[in-house]
């Protein structure tokens, strides 16, 4: 995302570093190589031959390359699929799921860790302005918007009067 509110030689250099780097060669290197940079372009899921030679000569073992690519791809193109958008301190968030493994590891039971997680989220959005504007961000880096309410239904019909009263 470039930010609008800078000026148009920012605005410039910060889309030509970002052309740059996603040039299919380049960005490959960055996925390939021991980097935080995981595949971002359906080309990095390639499993081509010229494409797993390449992730070979890197030290790669091309059957647990294509599990990883074929995977990664599945999960992708799922309907329930989420991409890593980043969000106002996600890094925080993505530490208390460390740590939380860490303690299921260390013998914490499954109930008990995720209390603990739920207590970390919950006091991390509360520094972050909240639920609503967290997701607001995360929402505004996808371009979108959550969808109106659904009206609330019709108040259900009164009873016919046709009884006598009693």
């Amino acid at each position: 995302m470039i930010n609008t509110l800078q000026g148009a030689g920012y605005k410039q250099a910060t889309f030509n570093f970002f052309s740059f780097i996603a040039q299919l060669n380049r960005s490959m290197q960055h996925v390939i190589d021991i980097s935080p940079v995981g595949p971002f372009l359906t080309q990095h899921l390639s499993t081509t031959p010229s494409a797993l030679a390449r992730w070979q000569e890197a030290g790669y073992h091309p059957p647990d390359v294509v599990t990883f690519l074929d995977n990664m791809d599945k999960s992708l193109t799922h309907p329930n699929g989420v991409l890593d958008i980043r969000i106002t301190n996600g890094r925080l968030y993505r530490e208390a799921f460390s740590a939380g493994l860490a303690m299921f590891q260390n013998g914490s039971t499954a109930a008990d860790v995720m209390v603990w997680i739920n207590a970390q989220f919950n006091a991390q959005l509360a520094k972050d302005g909240g639920r609503m504007q967290v997701q607001a961000g995360y929402l505004a880096g996808l371009n979108t918007k959550l969808p109106l309410p659904p009206p609330a239904p019709p108040p259900p019909p009164k009873p016919a009067s046709n009884s006598p009263d009693l």
